[in-house]
């Protein structure tokens, strides 16, 4: 891990880390209250989509804690155990987001590769789901 010995960098870097942060939060809520409001977005394909967002979601807002350990002068201002949940949380969704893409990736390869009638056989919604 890096070590930021000049407070003006640690500052720096944790706006920057509180911007990139504050626009997932924005962009994946976007996205779910998008898939929600809508009918025509309720498809199986945005199954994958919102899977996708909560798990950004959630690794943006997890980010939160991590920027409050960089400001901090003294190291991890929380409980051992708060940093042991941070990091299994932010893991946890970073695979979530991985398996996620590589499904969506399975999903638009049988959309190319199949016909329309072979394709919603085998991804409808409700075998999707």
């Amino acid at each position: 891990m890096w070590e930021f010995t000049d407070y003006g960098q640690r500052i720096l870097i944790g706006c920057l880390l509180i911007l990139i942060s504050l626009s997932g939060v924005f962009g994946n809520a976007l996205v779910i209250f998008s898939v929600y409001v809508s009918r025509k977005l309720r498809k199986a394909i945005n199954v994958f989509v919102v899977n996708l967002a909560i798990a950004d979601l959630v690794t943006c807002l997890g980010i939160v804690s991590n920027i409050i350990a960089l400001l901090s002068r003294n190291g991890w201002p929380f409980a051992n155990w708060i940093c042991a949940v941070s990091a299994t949380t932010l893991m946890t969704c970073l695979g979530v987001s991985l398996y996620t893409l590589g499904v969506i990736s399975i999903n638009r390869f049988v959309l190319i590769t199949k016909t329309i009638e072979d394709y919603q056989k085998i991804l409808a919604l409700r075998e999707t789901l």
